[in-house]
């Protein structure tokens, strides 16, 4: 087993930035759930662009024993939106040049760094978040599990759904010991 955890984390936050209106963004990185972003948010000076990786996932071992698998990984690529803008000047403002570059360079890194893949497909969806209540999970009958969790700011965002495969022989740094 290796700690996943760490591994993203050193390799996500800060590894990248996108210039947007004339400024170089840095890219941040977290990962938890809705109440413990939150609580990120608030204790940032510079709360976006920001990568969330929404716990819940399943990790398992993969074909080879040295092989470690996030399934169901749900990666939330974040920048503050515009209460008054409507869709179309946030598709093609926020979402243009800053979400989608963030979302590339992102897929470019993974693809780069050795011993980690993408696995099982590339999904995404484009969601203008207005309504913090649309990220609540589910439980196992499909209903939603209400998070008590306010966000003050309207999102743009990018969801992007996929697996990832870890080979651990390329990080032992990060392997647990017996």
């Amino acid at each position: 087993m290796i700690n996943h955890h760490v591994l993203l984390d050193q390799l996500l936050n800060g590894a990248f930035a996108v210039e947007y209106n004339g400024k170089e963004w840095i890219i941040k990185y977290t990962e938890g759930d809705l109440v413990e972003l939150t609580k990120k948010l608030n204790d940032s000076s510079s709360k976006y662009p920001l990568i969330w990786l929404q716990t819940g996932y399943v990790v398992s071992e993969g074909v080879s024993k040295n092989q470690t698998v996030l399934k169901g990984c749900r990666f939330f690529f974040i920048t503050k939106g515009s209460l008054n803008d409507r869709y179309k000047k946030r598709f093609e403002d926020t979402y243009q040049f800053l979400l989608y570059p963030i979302l590339l360079r992102f897929r470019s890194l993974i693809n780069k760094t050795k011993g980690i893949e993408i696995s099982g497909g590339w999904n995404y969806t484009a969601l203008p978040l207005n309504d913090v209540d649309e990220l609540n999970s589910k439980d196992a009958n499909g209903k939603r599990k209400p998070e008590p969790v306010t966000i003050g700011d309207v999102w743009d965002a990018v969801i992007l759904e996929i697996d990832l495969t870890i080979s651990e022989d390329c990080f032992p740094e990060l392997k647990f010991k017996n």
